[in-house]
């Protein structure tokens, strides 16, 4: 490579700091972006928002557990609280932790484990 002249490095020192200061207003910018604050609803409030109508306790239910290619349908109990699932119940199911996942009108919800399995969960409603 050839050497650089006088012109040339002040040229490329320019573009560097100019590169810099650029992506250090960039960068800047999106912290002051204000955070987004959500607040926390009651499972009264939830009800009413988003007319949800399981109320809290057990459910039956039938599940659909996807591990990559293979899927399994089982009948189990679910744990519902605030339309929410917060548990599956089950010795025999290995699935892993998740999030409490909102259920639907119809009582259908998806969740996805920390163990990359998908279940699928349908609310036996009497």
């Amino acid at each position: 490579m050839g050497k650089l002249n006088g012109r040339s490095m002040l040229f490329s020192m320019w573009l560097i700091c100019f590169l810099l200061l650029a992506g250090h207003f960039v960068s800047g910018q999106k912290s002051i972006k204000k955070p987004v604050q959500y607040e926390k609803k009651s499972a009264e409030k939830s009800k009413i928002n988003f007319g949800c109508t399981f109320e809290d306790g057990p459910f039956d239910a039938m599940i659909q557990i996807t591990r990559g290619e293979d899927r399994q349908k089982i009948k189990t109990i679910v744990q519902v609280q605030g339309c929410q699932v917060i548990e599956i119940q089950g010795n025999k199911i290995q699935i892993g932790k998740f999030s409490p996942a909102d259920i639907d009108d119809s009582g259908i919800t998806s969740l996805l484990t920390d163990q990359h399995v998908t279940v699928e969960i349908h609310l036996i409603l009497p």
